[in-house]
């Protein structure tokens, strides 16, 4: 890239895409609603839950697969 003034070459250095964000918020749901369906905290429990029972997240995604 030709050399670029200082103010330019910050603002392109913040032009980067932010995905953690938006994947926190999306686990912090999803996380939720897996305690809350599943009635544990436990991860391992929940994910269980979501593995081996029908449920919206499971059904959504299977056809996907």
């Amino acid at each position: 890239m030709p050399h670029l003034p200082e103010s330019a070459r910050l603002w392109l250095e913040r032009a980067d895409i932010d995905y953690i964000g938006p994947f926190v918020k999306a686990w912090a749901a999803f996380n939720a609603w897996f305690r809350h369906a599943s009635n544990t905290r436990r991860d391992f429990d929940g994910l269980s839950y979501v593995k081996d029972r029908p449920n919206p997240v499971r059904n959504a995604i299977v056809p996907l697969l």
